[in-house]
């Protein structure tokens, strides 16, 4: 895929970031603002007047939706995780429903989809894998595999069905901010800024339906949790990384009244204090998929990565792959290792919401016992809830509006 975006990069400060989210979500409890927002989508055919007249109801439905995610939100953060997940699955269930209504045509209304009796399911199966743990026994690693789910296929067409489809369907790959820099040959003059491009590719919802989600392959993957998981002596499936940029305009050449200059565009990765195997299938990732890109070992067994283009001013290049990267709520970056297996950040999080929330939700027997008596766990949910309380909200706005906003 080409790394380039022109959505917006939003950076807001305040003392409460996760309030601040909420404020900027509940401008979609304004029917007109999300009318409008409905009407710019350029994949709707609002000529058709059926099409059209839905648009006030589904604003209305998305005010209603928004309503019930920050009263199930509020619920989860006064509440402890004996009950938790469950709160926080039903908050991100309502943000998925505001999203799919804004994004998608009457159809997708939730009277219609009752009405049709289409995605009448959570769209996700929780398996009974859990049943195995044994919770004084099993490692770490082995009791987050146990907990797991599946997209749910209905029985008759044994095609993807249930309300996670429609939520999938709706979601662009969030954007990431990359620091670059400009200079001028012969001069001192440097400017600074920052540019956006999409993080991971999505996979085609096909190419997902047979994979179990397990919570230690979404964990490994969540930037936020890294360092807690290091902390437990488990290792993530990505590595700390930083991605910078550097145009050089060269002096130019005078024909014709008309100035003609080459720029060179400098790429720069690197990846941070890897083990061997990670440098090793970084590097052969990189060189598979980039290229022209040179490979240096520095200090610490950091990957560098440089890829230098030239090319006439106001020409633009083209790049087939550039490197798949989160970022956390600081907006540091890290690389992803297994592009090939990752899914978008959002969906970790809500899938993994799912599995936490139906494991509390109907087997309390085996949740409650499992958090009193294996306290490694409890601490690594506790960490992964309150970073979902802080992140996933922020992450549905994103997609509401899409655009990026950090909220610091």
């Amino acid at each position: 895929m080409e790394k380039s975006s022109t959505r917006a990069v939003n950076t807001i400060n305040t003392l409460d970031p996760i309030d601040a989210t909420w404020s900027y979500l509940k401008r979609f409890e304004d029917e007109s603002f999300s009318a409008r927002i409905i009407g710019t989508n350029p994949e709707l055919d609002l000529s058709n007047a059926s099409l059209k007249k839905n648009v006030g109801k589904q604003a209305k439905q998305i005010a209603y939706s928004i309503k019930q995610a920050e009263e199930y939100f509020k619920a989860a953060v006064v509440v402890s995780e004996v009950t938790k997940p469950v709160m926080l699955y039903y908050s991100a269930v309502s943000l998925a429903s505001a999203l799919r209504l804004l994004k998608m045509d009457g159809e997708h209304s939730i009277d219609y989809l009752r009405k049709t009796k289409r995605h009448q399911h959570h769209g996700l199966d929780i398996s009974k894998e859990f049943e195995t743990i044994k919770e004084n026994e099993d490692s770490l690693g082995n009791i987050l595999r146990k907990i797991n789910s599946k997209i749910h296929l209905d029985p008759q067409t044994n095609k993807p069905y249930g309300a996670f489809i429609p939520f999938y369907q709706c979601i662009n790959s969030d954007l990431i901010t990359i620091s670059g820099t400009k200079r001028y040959e012969n001069s001192n003059l440097i400017g600074r800024g920052t540019f956006s491009w999409p993080s991971i590719d999505k996979p085609d919802i096909e190419n997902i339906i047979s994979r179990k989600f397990d919570l230690l392959s979404s964990f490994l993957n969540l930037p936020d949790l890294f360092n807690f998981l290091e902390y437990l002596e488990l290792t993530p499936n990505i590595c700390r990384g930083e991605i910078s940029s550097e145009t050089l305009f060269k002096t130019g050449i005078r024909i014709n009244k008309i100035i003609s200059r080459n720029v060179v565009d400098t790429l720069t990765i690197f990846a941070y204090s890897l083990k061997e195997i990670q440098f090793e299938k970084l590097q052969e990732l990189y060189v598979s998929k980039i290229p022209g890109i040179k490979i240096n070992r520095l200090e610490d067994n950091t990957l560098q990565g440089v890829l230098k283009n030239e090319y006439q001013e106001k020409v633009s290049i083209h790049r087939e792959y550039l490197p798949d990267v989160f970022d956390d709520i600081a907006g540091s970056h890290y690389l992803v290792l297994e592009p090939d297996q990752a899914i978008p950040e959002i969906v970790n999080y809500f899938i993994s919401l799912y599995s936490l929330g139906m494991l509390c939700r109907y087997f309390p027997d085996v949740w409650i016992k499992l958090l009193n008596s294996n306290k490694t766990f409890s601490m690594l949910i506790t960490e992964f809830l309150k970073i979902a309380i802080r992140k996933f909200p922020n992450l549905i706005l994103n997609q509401m509006l899409d655009a990026k906003y950090l909220f610091r």
